[in-house]
């Protein structure tokens, strides 16, 4: 950067300025409802698939003992 001009000291405080906003994009309590949806949501579909699972197990048992069922009679 190039301190020798009368408003050097002006582009440095607007690159410092840039610089800050540029790092700090979200706050603390902003990322840490993100982390919670984020989390919520996972735990939503994982309960979601497993019982898509489990229904599917059952809907298979009954579907075996209606097979064994209709043998007997």
């Amino acid at each position: 950067m190039d301190k020798s001009g009368p408003h050097s000291r002006d582009k440095q405080k607007a690159t410092e300025k840039r610089t800050k906003e540029k790092k700090k994009k979200f706050s603390s309590r902003d990322v840490f409802y993100s982390v919670d949806h984020a989390t919520s949501a996972n735990s939503f579909y994982t309960c979601r698939f497993l019982s898509q699972k489990a229904n599917r197990e059952i809907l298979d048992m009954q579907g075996d003992a209606n097979a064994k069922f209709a043998w007997v009679e």
